[in-house]
């Protein structure tokens, strides 16, 4: 028995003595990570990408809007989270904002992806990252950026400093806080050093909590559970929508305002404009294929500008007269945003915009689709629950859910 125990500990020996082997060799004959600083007057190289930092700025935050007065939203403060921000203590604790002007120059000869996420900052205790939705939209791109070979761009890059996340005494004093850009990782980590930092002070144009106790809209959202009408408004997180003109077509050249860059993917064109799903597996027997086209008018009633869903669900009427059409909710397959196939888009304040919504429509045969209800959803119905329990919008069966119905 002894004689086992001791072959069994020379056993567990003679595997701890090779793992320490083993990790002893990775570290000798693997590369270290090494930290490189450089400065911010200088340009740096990496993977085919010169990097500059043309300014680097660290706003009182409402300078920063004052400065980029598109981005607000983001900075507002909204007690009901329809915009802007929902939580009045963090807020109150975004004092600042550091911003980055840095050149993207592409010496590669082909073309590069840039994820913008990828820039984080770090200070002495402290890394953070952009808010992609923000820099979004104060570049005017999404948050991954395509560089032609040869080409360049300047992408400020926003950085929220909350009062929360620094010591006291740190927060007091940002502008000496050894700041640095991260522009390469592992192994070889390069980093801007940001000793250019300079504070803009706000000329007190923006108050993030002007709107408070107001709610920050003109008007009250159409209450839930409501079915309104064709040529009224239905307002939902204080954007008013109204159905101006309704088109139901099979051939889709019948329709003159057709861009086919509005077309989703989802729907396929035959050569005569005839139209069908573009998946065989959606393809029912016995059906016709129609397109609805809506036009309808946005207006936003927030004080100040804000981001609006376009890409409302279509909804027949669930229970038909003779309680044998059986039809589901359809997506959105056509949007002439101004981004064309963007299903999200900025209005400002008192601004009308008009756009117009496609869905593609499968019916039996022989059903005269201009004689059934249809009824868009701005808030969002689920599927599976009506399936469940069929009701009838038409005698103001909602379920909850606020409906407009457009013919």
């Amino acid at each position: 028995m002894k004689r086992k125990r001791y072959v069994r500990y020379a056993i567990i020996f003679a595997l701890v003595l090779i793992s320490a082997i083993r990790i002893a060799y990775v570290n000798r004959n693997n590369a270290q990570g090494k930290n490189s600083y450089i400065s911010d007057t200088e340009t740096v190289e990496y993977n085919g990408i010169q990097y500059t930092v043309t300014d680097e700025v660290l706003y009182e935050m409402p300078a920063f809007v004052e400065k980029y007065p598109q981005i607000q939203e983001y900075y507002m403060y909204n007690r009901d989270g329809a915009t802007g921000r929902d939580n009045e203590e963090i807020l109150r604790g975004l004092k600042y904002v550091l911003c980055i002007s840095l050149q993207f120059k592409n010496s590669a000869t082909e073309d590069k992806a840039i994820d913008l996420t990828d820039y984080r900052i770090f200070g002495k205790v402290h890394s953070d990252g952009i808010d992609p939705f923000c820099t979004a939209t104060l570049n005017n791109c999404e948050s991954v950026i395509n560089l032609p070979a040869g080409g360049q761009r300047t992408i400020l890059l926003p950085y929220n400093m909350y009062q929360q996340i620094f010591r006291e005494k740190t927060y007091k004093n940002l502008l000496n806080e050894p700041f640095s850009v991260m522009v390469s990782g592992y192994p070889n980590m390069q980093y801007i050093s940001l000793k250019q930092l300079h504070l803009v002070k706000s000329a007190g144009k923006f108050d993030p909590f002007a709107l408070k106790g107001q709610g920050g809209s003109k008007v009250e959202d159409t209450k839930q559970g409501t079915v309104v009408e064709p040529g009224e408004e239905m307002i939902e997180n204080s954007i008013g929508a109204t159905v101006l003109d309704v088109n139901i077509v099979k051939n889709i050249k019948k329709y003159k305002e057709f861009n086919k860059e509005c077309l989703e993917g989802s729907v396929s064109v035959k050569k005569d404009g005839t139209v069908l799903p573009s998946e065989e597996c959606w393809r029912r027997e016995g059906q016709e294929y129609y397109m609805v086209f809506i036009k309808v008018k946005m207006h936003n009633y927030w004080q100040g500008s804000q981001e609006m869903y376009t890409a409302f669900n279509l909804y027949p009427n669930y229970k038909d007269d003779d309680d044998n059409v059986e039809m589901s909710y359809y997506s959105c397959d056509y949007t002439s945003s101004e981004d064309k196939r963007a299903y999200f888009g900025t209005i400002q304040e008192n601004e009308d915009k008009v756009i117009t919504l496609g869905y593609l429509l499968g019916v039996p045969r022989k059903t005269d689709i201009t004689k059934k209800d249809l009824y868009l959803n701005l808030n969002g119905g689920k599927k599976e629950r009506y399936k469940k329990e069929p009701f009838n919008l038409r005698k103001g069966e909602t379920r909850g859910y606020t409906y407009m119905r457009v013919q």
